[in-house]
């Protein structure tokens, strides 16, 4: 039951999350066609942001999900008196409810168009997959462990994470310049 009522109480913030984005995008939508700015050519201005009625959907399936857990989870705690757990249940719960928060995540959130080309003009190559060499896996090796060693609070420490980031970044052919 534990487990289960954090993943609640998290599902229930996205799903608030998302119903006040909701609300927010239907109110400047709507404040948006109320206003007929028109462009120098003469054109109406039209909204950019729609919310789709799937979006809706399965955002309201989510929220009914979430009322409908939390009531059971009452009813459960009453019933028992706060003394028996059912972790299979538990689990069949939280698996439908991930189901749902990735039904609504689907629904709501645009697909992004597949990039072909970086700013710079450089083509990517979907063809061609990164195969790191041995010295970019030895730096990437040696720069976790670097970084196991905790969070840097000294100059030195900075400094040696920073090398070690370097090292990494030059074994593995990769510039922020490029």
């Amino acid at each position: 039951m534990r487990s289960i009522r954090k993943f609640v109480g998290y599902a229930g913030a996205a799903a608030g999350i998302a119903a006040a984005l909701t609300i927010a995008m239907s109110t400047q939508t709507g404040i948006a066609s109320t206003r007929t700015p028109s462009n120098d050519d003469g054109q109406v201005a039209v909204p950019q942001i729609t919310v789709s009625a799937d979006c809706v959907n399965e955002a309201q399936l989510l929220r009914t999900a979430l009322i409908g857990d939390v009531q059971e989870d009452k009813l459960e705690f009453v019933n028992s008196a706060g003394s028996t757990t059912d972790p299979a249940e538990d689990a069949q719960e939280v698996a439908a409810l991930k189901q749902l928060v990735v039904n609504v995540r689907n629904a709501c959130l645009p697909t992004p168009p597949p990039v072909t080309s970086l700013p710079g003009g450089t083509v990517i190559d979907r063809e061609r997959s990164f195969v790191p060499t041995s010295a970019c896996q030895t730096a990437i090796a040696n720069l976790k462990a670097t970084w196991a060693q905790g969070h840097p609070t000294t100059q030195g420490q900075w400094l040696t994470l920073q090398s070690a980031f370097r090292a990494a970044r030059a074994a593995c052919g990769t510039s922020f310049h490029e």
